[in-house]
């Protein structure tokens, strides 16, 4: 995977998992990327379709943090037939062995204060595919991922990535959607 770290699927007691093991090239370094995974991984964890987290090392030069398996990506399940990939950007939804979707990098960033081991509600979003609710509340609802699949099936649609612009019309303007909708979809569809 090219984020920023690997992932490597690990047997522990003949189950298995994933490590996700961070890069060295980091700009604001390893650690603060290592506790942004734990703790909105850790705070999302008991969400159905987020990847749990199951432990972490921080005492290595390279930080690990430990998830739950999931057996394949979307990104490769949806290219299996295809030369050409079908989702041509970066997407971190896994799929377990139900096929149940499971986010696993949310694209989110925290911030901790120097000297801080933890935060208080400093999870913020970045513009993308979070839904409205979620960024502004902190929340996430069964809307969410309703909305999530909404946006993921535009961008398959559309053979491409929404721009902030679409995404804005999207979530504000009922009237235009339609209109979006057909200039977005990929005629070969």
């Amino acid at each position: 995977y090219d984020g920023g770290y690997r992932l490597y699927k690990v047997s522990l007691k003949d189950r298995p998992i994933f490590v996700k093991k961070y890069d060295s090239h980091y700009p604001l370094g390893l650690k603060y990327y290592a506790y942004k995974d734990i703790v909105i991984g850790s705070q999302m964890s008991g969400y159905k379709n987020v990847l749990k987290v199951l432990g972490c090392c921080l005492e290595t030069q390279n930080p690990s943090v430990v998830y739950e398996f999931a057996c394949k990506s979307l990104s490769r399940s949806l290219s299996a037939t295809n030369v050409k990939p079908v989702l041509p950007w970066k997407c971190s939804i896994m799929l377990d062995h139900n096929n149940v979707p499971k986010l696993m990098d949310f694209g989110l960033g925290i911030s901790l204060p120097q000297g801080q081991a933890h935060v208080e509600d400093a999870v913020i979003g970045r513009i993308g595919l979070s839904a409205p609710e979620y960024v502004t509340t902190g929340y996430l609802t069964e809307k969410a991922d309703v909305y999530l699949f909404g946006m993921l099936l535009l961008e398959l649609l559309g053979g491409r990535k929404l721009t902030i612009v679409e995404r804005n019309i999207l979530d504000t303007d009922e009237k235009h959607c339609a209109e979006i909708f057909s200039s977005f979809v990929d005629p070969r569809m």
